[in-house]
């Protein structure tokens, strides 16, 4: 696997990304698995989800499989579409962004997204 500097962070990133989307839909949690695995043993370190793929399902496949691996990944997700039902649950705004972080984490099980992608 090729690896490049990601900005000025000194973390070094998979130049290829595994792309998470279908976790939860066309990819039941079995197949996402074996997919993380496979992607994680090539050396493919750069996982990319978005808070509302899925309803949030993706974010907890992924959660439940990181543990072991947490410190070797960079996990990306995004912010904007509406989820959460409510009527601020969706946009830009500081409130938004703040509340759709802590809500992905919590899914993800983890204390950190390394990216956090603006999706629109």
């Amino acid at each position: 696997m090729n690896y490049v500097r990601l900005g000025t962070t000194g973390l070094e990133i998979s130049q290829l990304c595994l792309g998470t989307m279908t976790f939860g839909n066309e990819a039941d949690e079995s197949v996402s698995r074996t997919l993380m695995n496979e992607a994680f043993d090539r050396g493919i370190n750069f996982f990319d989800c978005a808070h509302n793929y899925n309803k949030g399902l993706t974010e907890e496949i992924v959660g439940r499989w990181i543990a072991p691996h947490r410190d070797e990944l960079l996990l990306t997700t995004k912010v904007f579409f509406p989820f959460g039902g409510g009527r601020n649950d969706q946009g830009l705004s500081r409130r938004n962004i703040i509340a759709s972080v802590e809500r992905s984490l919590k899914r993800l099980q983890t204390d950190r997204i390394e990216i956090l992608y603006l999706h629109h």
